[in-house]
């Protein structure tokens, strides 16, 4: 009578559940994630003569990094891999002006940073060919000198950080390079402040809008 119940239960409710978990991760991978990374490749296909580094702000689980480092090099490119992140989530300044608690993260920074470092050993990348630089930006970007930057991709999501790494990197950004940037259009995040950030650095400098074929990111080309 117990396995009957059982039974009735898994099939009533896990089951059901279970199918629903599995249509919504498919659903991402074949809406966001597959875009996301034709952007990249996208991205990656017109550094091929730019000088420079492969940047990204915002590293966190080290899932877009690995794979801008792992296309870079199946096109046969031999570019340094910089991944910035605070390896600590978001700075407490922003719980304080949200009014809550800073969250206890789930990984310290040290165990963040060295799950990001096997990541890519195990992805087959020595440590001279990649570099990680913990710390909020305000600290960790100022006398930081990434060299020239072929291709920066920030994903950062609050408006404060954006122009953090702006401020400090983009300078280092190749003529023609590519910035990319996760959070700009307002339909598609969550961080709204993200976009006035990014229009406030932009306002004058020279850039175009780069097509990758995902609308949903914003990329630019840098021209002067």
């Amino acid at each position: 009578m117990l396995k009957i119940f059982k039974d009735y239960l898994y099939s009533k409710y896990i089951k059901p559940e279970l199918k629903n978990q599995k249509r919504n991760q498919r659903k991402n991978f074949l809406c966001n994630t597959i875009p996301r990374q034709i952007h990249f490749l996208n991205a990656l296909n017109n550094i091929k003569n730019i000088e420079g580094c492969i940047a990204e702000a915002g590293v966190r689980n080290g899932d877009s990094l690995l794979f801008l480092a792992g296309a870079s090099k199946s096109l046969s490119m031999q570019r340094k891999i910089l991944g910035f992140d605070s390896f600590e989530g978001f700075p407490s300044d922003f719980y304080e002006k949200e009014d809550k608690k800073k969250p206890t993260p789930e990984l310290t920074k040290t165990e963040a940073i060295a799950y990001v470092e096997e990541l890519l050993n195990n992805g087959g990348f020595s440590k001279e060919e990649f570099e990680l630089i913990p710390g909020y930006f305000r600290e960790s970007l100022k006398n930081f000198d990434p060299g020239p930057i072929a291709l920066l991709h920030i994903d950062v999501d609050l408006g404060s950080s954006y122009k953090e790494a702006l401020e400090s990197l983009y300078p280092h950004v190749s003529i023609g390079g590519i910035v990319l940037f996760d959070e700009y259009y307002l339909e598609f995040t969550k961080y709204k402040d993200a976009k006035s950030a990014i229009d406030g650095y932009l306002a004058g400098k020279d850039f175009e809008k780069f097509d990758t074929g995902y609308s949903k990111k914003l990329a630019i080309r840098k021209l002067s």
